[in-house]
């Protein structure tokens, strides 16, 4: 075969993805990312070498000990969950492949993927996400008041409700039912495919009904609920990436998106909310995934159930 069969194979992966499975843009972008890596680190990867478990070793080994520019400095290596993405990504890549009889064997059934610890879902504490809403409100001079309304509801809707980036970025004004008090995240849009209602807090209304009044004074055909600062334009992936970095800045809390939607999960559960419900509100498909959190569940939360324990109150 020729060297660029791999190549070649790839992009009929990603056709049958795309277009038989209908899988979201994100999961492709997750694909392309991971064999990009692959063939970064392995530019001369073929058919046969990749049947081998020491070159998938030595991909792995190269990813973790070789050193990245990130901005102005280099890092070494990846985190352990990076490792797992590329880990799963690959591994249904290669799987495609030997179900296609491309290749007879499949390095990724001999090789376990890594097992990453829950507590990488650092949630923010109260006072940072006290700090967060400050600057958005008080503290940064957005462009108008318009913008400062939006980024408020855009907070509000992160922590109050634990929406995925892409569930953000994707929601409608239809899908806000201020009567009923709930969003719907729609299943074409939701990692999980399926369609959920989240009851929007107290808090998170007054917000976002800010937000709408806003949004009604001014002449909008978007169907998105997030415009850009160009007035007419759904709020973009590096439009976000912006306003994120303005509140990292400016608040002084290290933060990203998703943090608020571990925050928001942490905090149900700190609160007695039932696993079933938790699930539900995050959109997992499977509940061993919401159970994660109970495992990064912060001692001193515990401190007083455990001290309610005495020996003349055992069963």
């Amino acid at each position: 075969m020729s060297e660029n069969s791999l190549c070649d194979r790839f992009e009929e992966f990603i056709h049958q993805c795309e277009n038989v499975a209908v899988l979201r843009p994100e999961t492709i972008k997750g694909y392309r990312a991971a064999f990009h890596i692959l063939t970064t680190i392995a530019p001369d990867a073929n058919m046969e070498t990749i049947q081998d478990t020491k070159f998938i070793t030595a991909f792995f080994t190269n990813l973790r000990t070789r050193s990245r520019p990130v901005g102005k400095k280099f890092v070494q290596g990846v985190k352990k969950s990076t490792t797992a993405t590329y880990h799963s990504k690959l591994r249904s890549f290669f799987k495609w492949l030997k179900q296609n009889k491309y290749i007879t064997e499949n390095p990724f059934e001999m090789i376990k993927a890594p097992n990453v610890e829950y507590l990488d879902r650092k949630f923010l504490n109260k006072e940072d996400v006290h700090k967060l809403f400050y600057a958005c409100g008080f503290q940064i001079h957005w462009d108008d008041e318009f913008i400062r309304r939006r980024n408020m509801a855009i907070l509000a809707v992160l922590l109050y409700c634990g929406l995925r980036k892409g569930e953000l970025l994707a929601l409608e004004v239809r899908d806000f039912d201020f009567e009923r008090r709930q969003l719907t995240v729609r299943g074409e849009t939701s990692k999980s495919k399926f369609n959920r209602v989240i009851p929007i807090n107290d808090e998170a209304i007054i917000i976002i009904q800010d937000y709408i009044a806003s949004r009604k004074t001014r002449d909008l055909s978007s169907r998105s609920m997030w415009v850009s600062q160009e007035e007419d334009r759904t709020l973009s992936k590096d439009g976000l990436k912006h306003v994120i970095q303005k509140l990292n800045d400016d608040s002084g809390v290290r933060f990203h998106v998703h943090q608020l939607r571990h925050t928001f999960a942490t905090n149900l559960l700190a609160n007695g909310t039932n696993l079933a419900i938790i699930q539900q509100c995050m959109g997992h498909k499977d509940i061993r995934m919401t159970s994660k959190y109970v495992r990064a569940f912060p001692a001193n939360e515990m401190r007083n159930d455990l001290n309610s324990l005495s020996f003349d109150g055992l069963i």
